[in-house]
């Protein structure tokens, strides 16, 4: 199947936007609720089985355990990240989609700045409310 079949499937029809664009909105939004430090908000973007494999890290199984994850790192000093998804894709079912992208973080250890950087790929599963949420998210 071309490009262009792949895109009038894709095409959501409440509110006119393909799926690729509502996954790529709900990874900006989802950035945005980290970097505010908005737990209640960030908890909106996980399913409640969610898994994250952080890096260097045992996996997180569950929403409640990768929010406490996110507020441990909100305490580290000088904490700030950003990513970018450079690649997004939906099943053809449309009940599954990917980001995948770049992150950087910094933050001060020892009164010094660091910089950290990485890659992800997030594996999103649309929600019965028809919003898409993070299911499995994998940072190296």
């Amino acid at each position: 199947m071309n490009r262009e079949a792949l895109s009038s499937i894709k095409q959501n029809e409440r509110h006119g936007e393909t799926e690729l664009e509502a996954i790529r909105k709900a990874d900006s939004e989802w950035l945005t609720a980290v970097q505010s430090r908005d737990l209640e908000t960030l908890a909106k973007y996980y399913h409640e089985d969610a898994t994250w494999l952080p890096h260097g890290e045992p996996a997180l199984i569950g929403k409640e355990a990768i929010l406490r994850r996110w507020s441990k790192a909100h305490e580290a000093p000088g904490f700030q990240i950003d990513w970018s998804p450079l690649r997004v894709e939906a099943s053809d079912s449309l009940d599954l989609g990917v980001s995948i992208g770049n992150w950087v973080i910094t933050m001060k250890t020892k009164g010094s700045p660091n910089r950290f950087e990485g890659s992800y790929v997030a594996v999103w599963r649309r929600h019965v409310e028809g919003d898409w949420r993070v299911l499995v998210d994998i940072s190296n």
